[in-house]
């Protein structure tokens, strides 16, 4: 399994190809075997983000099995920023976007 973290990232220009639901599937399967996650969701919808605030309301936070940050692809301080953290992260970040790619930072 993951033994240093990693960034996943699920991305795609089009909408409605399955990024969320991927993100979300992968997240719970690797916190099944173990390893601490956290989604950043960079969709401009942002709709990883609203599904946990809307589950926080009805179960509360102790029973997330990760935590969902949200941030927009496009802020290239906060894209750099994650890349730091990353390095001294003791968790697996899944980054779920549309457009534009990070690529283009």
């Amino acid at each position: 399994m993951i033994q240093t973290p990693v960034i996943v990232t699920f991305a795609n220009q089009k909408g409605g190809v399955g990024k969320t639901t991927l993100c979300v599937t992968f997240a719970n399967y690797l916190v099944t075997k173990g390893v601490r996650v956290v989604v950043i969701d960079c969709d401009f919808q942002h709709s990883i983000m609203k599904c946990r605030k809307a589950d926080i309301r009805k179960y509360g936070e102790q029973e997330m099995p990760y935590e969902v940050w949200a941030y927009e692809a496009n802020d290239k301080a906060m894209m750099t920023s994650l890349m730091e953290w990353k390095s001294h992260a003791t968790l697996t970040p899944l980054a779920k976007q549309d457009c534009p790619p990070l690529a283009t930072i």
